[in-house]
């Protein structure tokens, strides 16, 4: 008998057919559908499985990174591959996803892997190469399709890497102290690090490297004397200073190889860092600035400090500054041995208006070292021997009541030489003080220039005969007479005879009054007239004054 289908079950078999045919896997609604690849009668309309892992269809071995070139040679390079695929071994196209891809070298730096690996094609491939890397390295691929976290794996194995080259890395810090005189920042030991690395750059692990010093003067020393290289290739070494100044380098060496590998550090100082009495220095920029009547004219003001062997003392050491005129910064600390604080003008001002001005830091004497050995000791007679400090405001060379002083052992009261040598690393029977460190300073002298010239210094008569050539001096100075300001221009003009040679000076950098002599040639006629003598100072003040000039004078 006929059997005949009524038009709603038709209809259901007729979309149930379409729906259950099979194709490349996808993602979004097509790796929902039902089937999502299999396409049988027995399709239930599930997601789909998906798979990260090397290869496709009836070839595709899950959970596995395939890797082009899997051993490789040291610094050598290789392509790793990953693939996506669905159930039925469908590589799964459409929305992107990231691959990432790491490993133990990598991870150490010891090699590289782009990472991560953006695909929509259902395959995914990354370079490796290997910088330093040696032995198995276990590649891991990691990525996440429709919530689902993927992970294969796979391998690398790299050729142990033959020496190449040994490089110096770093010394920390180039400049150390003298064995007894570290501490507060200053340190006595430098460690200086090295890099083996391989033909093509890489690091090398596992190679011993020897140390050596190319100078011991003074008990230099080195420890350790050999090391290992790590992972990054790196072997480090610590330098302990002795007892004498002096410069050193480190050898390193690789001894498992010839020919033998070596390099040298770069040079370490060994120096005291302590300033030292006669390598402290002053310096003034404007030494005559217009000061006097002016507010607010700035001259820098530089100090320099050196230690007992003429070495730049530590950046960060401390100098203050007091001055008798005018302001002054009150600390400054050195870069590369020096550094600059301002002197402003201001009251209070000198009557005089010379200004002392003292810097001071902590320091030791200077000595002459006879026998050369780096300390202060019986065989050594010769030192400064030097006072508190104290600002000289008078520049008599000797402390008077009125004048400070920096009372440096805070006693209250001003010491003067006490006969005994103030420093580090003193070794004599008689002459150690049991201080190590005194107050060294430095004094300088700024004139706080006034404006205006002292025309009562000038000539009120100059006697030039007729035909006759007369050298006429004129003392130009300020009104307390002291320089007039650095830049003031000196300009001569006469109404009677000619003026041979320079008729325009300029006042220099100095603390000394100028005198300007002119050269005057008097007509071939009798006569008279006035030789005008005018200042201008930097900030534009002009003063002229008339000298008469005449063939005789009263």
């Amino acid at each position: 008998m006929r059997k005949h289908f009524s038009l709603p079950v038709a209809l259901a078999v007729a979309f149930l057919y379409g729906c259950g045919s099979g194709g490349s896997g996808s993602l979004g609604a097509g790796a929902g559908g039902g089937g999502g690849g299999g396409g049988d009668d027995d399709d239930d309309g599930g997601t789909a499985s998906v798979q990260l892992g090397n290869g496709t269809g009836a070839g595709f071995v899950p959970g596995e990174v395939g890797v082009a070139v899997p051993d490789l040679a040291a610094g050598g390079a290789t392509t790793l591959t990953a693939t996506i695929v669905d159930e039925n071994g469908n590589l799964v196209t459409g929305d992107p996803v990231d691959v990432s891809f790491s490993s133990v070298c990598s991870a150490q730096g010891l090699a590289t892997i782009d990472s991560p690996i953006t695909t929509s094609t259902g395959i995914a491939n990354a370079n490796y190469a290997a910088s330093g890397c040696n032995g198995d390295d276990v590649i891991t691929a990691t990525a996440t399709v429709e919530d689902e976290n993927l992970v294969a794996t796979g391998m690398v194995t790299v050729a142990p890497a033959s020496v190449g080259s040994i490089e110096f890395v770093s010394a920390t810090p180039t400049n150390i102290g003298l064995q007894g005189t570290g501490g507060s920042g200053r340190s006595e030991t430098s460690v200086v690090v090295f890099r083996v690395v391989d033909s093509s750059g890489g690091p090398v692990s596992g190679e011993d490297v020897t140390f050596d010093l190319n100078t011991t003067v003074g008990g230099i020393e080195i420890s350790p004397d050999m090391a290992t290289t790590g992972t990054n290739g790196q072997v480090q070494t610590v330098v302990q200073a002795g007892t004498v100044a002096t410069t050193v380098r480190v050898t390193a060496r690789v001894t498992t190889v010839t020919p033998q590998v070596a390099t040298q550090s770069d040079q370490l100082t060994i120096t005291t860092g302590v300033p030292d009495q006669d390598s402290t220095s002053l310096s003034i920029e404007t030494l005559n600035p217009e000061a006097f009547n002016i507010d607010g004219t700035t001259v820098p003001i530089t100090i320099r400090l050196s230690d007992r062997f003429n070495n730049p003392v530590p950046d960060g050491t401390a100098i203050t500054f007091q001055t008798e005129g005018g302001q002054i910064g009150g600390q400054c600390t050195t870069v590369n041995g020096a550094c600059s604080v301002d002197w402003v003008s201001q009251d209070p001002r000198p009557i005089d208006g010379r200004s002392t001005l003292l810097a001071t830091a902590i320091g030791e004497e200077s000595f002459t070292d006879s026998n050369g050995n780096g300390v202060f000791d019986d065989v050594d007679t010769v030192f400064d021997d030097i006072p508190e400090p104290f600002r000289d405001d008078n520049f008599d060379g000797i402390r008077d009541p009125s004048e400070p002083f920096v009372d440096f052992d805070v006693d209250g009261s001003y010491d003067s030489v006490d006969g005994l040598f103030n420093g580090l690393l003193c070794q004599h029977d008689m002459l150690c003080s049991s201080s190590t460190s005194v107050g060294v300073f430095d004094l300088g002298e700024l004139v706080m220039s006034g404006s205006e010239p002292d025309v009562g210094e000038y000539p009120l008569c100059v006697a030039v005969p007729v035909d006759a050539t007369v050298s006429i001096p004129v003392p130009v100075e300020d009104n307390r007479g002291q320089p007039m300001p650095a830049g003031t221009t000196v300009d001569f003009e006469t109404t009677y005879g000619s003026i041979l040679g320079p008729s325009s000076f300029t006042y220099p950098n100095t603390t000394a009054p100028q005198t300007y002599t002119i050269v005057l040639e008097g007509d071939s006629m009798p006569g008279s007239g006035i030789l005008f003598v005018t200042t201008t100072s930097p900030g534009g003040l002009e003063v002229s004054f008339p000298i008469t000039v005449q063939n005789t004078c009263p």
